[in-house]
């Protein structure tokens, strides 16, 4: 799954709080001029990249990318989504199509949610807090494309290489799915139709960026087994 940047169902037995989304409080008081890649260790970037991500108020996302199923039958579910952000406002537009699963979803996030699940449907208007109660995760915020990370999930988070290309700065990173991916899960579950929430064996991130961290391009890549 590509992802690119540009910027400077079935419900849950209990509701998913926001509040549980937001992790690595020390990052949450860096000022602006304090965005400088040399002002940081390797292992805190992508702390500091992820509060970067969560303060951006006028960019345009776009998420291209697919599922590919690799054990019984061969199956390919494919992966359109924009999201833009002007000044607080938000707007989300969501587009999975396959053989088996076809999935739209709108949003619009101001003062409530405006959203819809088929774009012939009048609006419906929820609160944030039911809104990630039915749909997981906001689009936006403290979460790396639905995952929080943590200081426990990312893996070898000592070894992490920032490497210099020309005006931009890329790393990679490895961090166990299941830790930390709450919203994610339960995001899944509500657009595939899942019986079960789905196991990460593995979930990367490559990520390319500037040096006052604003994001260029991740590249995700995951597998995970699901019913």
């Amino acid at each position: 799954m590509m992802l690119f940047l540009v910027g400077c169902g079935k419900e849950a037995e209990e509701p998913i709080k926001q509040e549980e989304l937001v992790v690595n409080d020390e990052y949450n008081d860096i000022k602006d001029e304090d965005f400088d890649i040399s002002k940081y260790e390797a292992r805190e970037v992508p702390f500091v990249f992820v509060e970067k991500l969560s303060r951006l108020d006028n960019y345009r996302k776009e998420t291209v990318g697919e599922t590919l199923a690799k054990v019984l039958f061969s199956f390919r579910q494919d992966i359109h989504n924009v999201f833009e952000g002007r000044l607080g406002d938000y707007h989300l537009v969501t587009i999975s199509s396959s053989s088996l699963v076809n999935v739209y979803h709108e949003a619009y996030f101001k003062e409530s949610v405006s959203y819809r699940d088929k774009d012939s449907d009048e609006y419906s208007t929820c609160s944030y807090e039911d809104y990630i109660s039915e749909y997981g995760f906001l689009p936006y915020g403290k979460n790396l494309e639905g995952f929080i990370l943590t200081t426990d999930n990312i893996l070898n988070i000592n070894d992490i290489n920032i490497e210099k290309n020309g005006d931009l700065y890329s790393f990679h990173l490895e961090f166990d799915g299941n830790i930390g991916s709450s919203g994610i899960k339960h995001q899944m579950m509500k657009y595939g139709g899942l019986k079960g929430e789905p196991v990460f064996s593995s979930v990367e991130m490559d990520i390319v960026m500037t040096c006052d961290f604003t994001p260029v391009t991740i590249h995700l890549k995951s597998s995970y087994t699901v019913n």
